[in-house]
């Protein structure tokens, strides 16, 4: 337990797991958990105040640490068979390491930093493969194995490439050897080679000859030296920054995270408040005006929802997010005034009815509030919306006499913007 958290428990005396989580930034289910702990240990009891539950310092307790500081028994435990594969065989790939410890990437890249950190390994990054060693001297001595086995093979060419030093490792048994203990040699199923081993070839060749002579897409050319460079380039890590060890760093990025995560969340909720002014809305329209993804525009619109900020208006299929119930009835009526009872509609077919709202200026700008006009898949929501009020079945042909309906509805939205001219 930290002292600062100590103290401020001393100072305020009795708390709740709601003010712990805000003072924290942690869930209030982990704050609960913590308290609890504190509570079995004998710091705290716990109290109620009416329905709340109050936990408070008890007089001449004295916090005892619930473990000694350092890595758990099952971490230690996986340290010292990863120090045993890598006395036993030098230098092993991450992969290697992987199958053999069966852990995870993320456990063993914590099991090996902790071996950094001691002074029990060092890594070597070779292309984009992290080969892990016992020592430094190890380290250093398969750089300059590797560094000889590529020059033996490349020294009979002038120009090489990855590609070329694989398939030449492929035919020398010694080259085979030595680089399939950290890449795959083998190919693929579409007869290409693993990219891995190509970056992994790439990385010795810059380490022998320097930055290569010609670039493309995906092809690197060296010019073979008859003496390679003294300075092979390839770092040797012996060491880790400061605090990166351990779970407190990477839970309290965690938090930074959530909490960045929440603020652009606010941010968000209040742009869509905006959006939605006194009218109504869809899910993807708000999206695309804020430019999330729809799932992230349904999660703001619900959280809205939760707190009484909005509400939802189903109308058939269709989904419209409005201020209060008044703003979606106002909506409605507004539909209906403009498209049913003015223009005294007939019923139309969906397209149709999408390009008599793409004709008429007022419909467009209407429509506009809650989806996007200018997409032509918008006829399903319109369809949606207005069935109540415009459509009806299906049989058209007989309703309008056997008139053509496209061309019954474009003739209709040519006199209404004659009307709308004189």
């Amino acid at each position: 337990m930290s002292g600062g958290f100590y103290t401020w428990l001393k100072e305020v005396r009795c708390t709740t797991a709601r003010e712990v989580a805000e003072r924290l930034g942690i869930s209030l289910e982990s704050a609960r958990g913590r308290l609890k702990r504190l509570e079995r240990r004998g710091v705290l009891e716990k109290r109620f105040a009416g329905r709340v539950a109050m936990y408070c310092v008890k007089e001449g307790a004295t916090p005892q640490p619930s473990r000694k500081k350092g890595p758990s028994a099952k971490t230690a435990q996986r340290a010292e068979r990863a120090v045993e594969l890598l006395a036993a065989e030098g230098c092993m790939s991450g992969s290697a390491l992987l199958k053999a410890l069966e852990v995870g990437h993320g456990s063993l890249r914590h099991v090996l930093m902790l071996l950094i950190s001691s002074g029990r390994a060092v890594e070597v990054v070779v292309g984009k493969t992290a080969i892990w060693c016992r020592d430094r001297s190890t380290a250093e001595e398969l750089i300059s194995r590797l560094r000889a086995a590529a020059h033996r093979l490349a020294s009979s060419r002038r120009f090489v490439r990855p590609f070329n030093l694989i398939r030449m490792a492929q035919r020398d048994r010694e080259a085979y050897v030595l680089f399939s203990k950290f890449v795959p040699l083998s190919r693929l199923d579409d007869d290409s080679l693993s990219p891995q081993a190509l970056a992994f070839a790439d990385g010795i060749l810059r380490s022998l000859y320097g930055e290569p002579i010609r670039y493309s897409h995906s092809k690197h050319v060296y010019a073979v030296l008859p003496q390679p460079r003294a300075e092979h380039g390839i770092a040797v890590r012996d060491a880790v920054p400061r605090g990166a060890v351990g779970p407190r760093r990477l839970r309290h990025s965690a938090v930074r995270r959530a909490r960045r995560r929440g603020q652009e969340t606010v941010e968000l909720m209040q742009r869509a408040e905006e959006l939605i002014g006194d009218g109504c809305i869809a899910a993807p329209a708000l999206a695309r005006r804020l430019g999330i993804t729809r799932s992230r525009a349904f999660y703001v619109l619900y959280l809205l929802q939760s707190q009484g900020r909005v509400v939802k208006a189903v109308v058939g299929r269709a989904v419209l997010w409005c201020r209060d119930a008044d703003a979606a009835q106002r909506f409605l009526e507004e539909v209906k005034a403009r498209l049913a009872e003015q223009y005294e509609l007939k019923p139309v077919a969906p397209k149709c009815l999408y390009e008599l709202v793409a004709h008429d200026a007022e419909a467009r700008e209407l429509f506009s509030r809650v989806v996007d006009v200018e997409r032509p898949s918008t006829y399903i929501m319109l369809k949606e919306l207005l069935k109540e009020y415009v459509l009806s079945p299906p049989d058209l042909a007989a309703t309008l006499g056997g008139v053509d309906t496209r061309e019954a509805v474009l003739q209709a939205a040519d006199r209404l913007l004659v009307r709308r001219r004189a």
